[in-house]
């Protein structure tokens, strides 16, 4: 299954988020973890691991398998990231 949702921004991301925990009836701020890109276009992403039914029907047609190629990650994670 796809997991993943992004956005054009990560207040939108978040946004969405606070919305799918306010829907969930949820006691945490959000219903699933977001991330932000680290420079470049500065978009969001949602990484799901349930909670499918939340989501509409354009947003299910949104998700995709993998985080964009052109994402722009946080320099230590790049680090990491590496092949030693």
């Amino acid at each position: 299954m796809k997991k993943y949702l992004v956005f054009d921004s990560y207040q939108e991301a978040v946004e969405r988020s606070e919305k799918g925990a306010t829907d969930e009836g949820l006691s945490t701020p959000m219903a699933w973890s977001v991330y932000a890109e680290e420079g470049g276009a500065n978009r969001g992403i949602i990484k799901l691991s349930g909670r499918y039914h939340l989501l509409t029907s354009e947003e299910e047609d949104s998700l995709v398998d993998e985080i964009p190629a052109d994402w722009v990650y946080h320099p230590l994670v790049q680090i990491l990231n590496e092949p030693q």
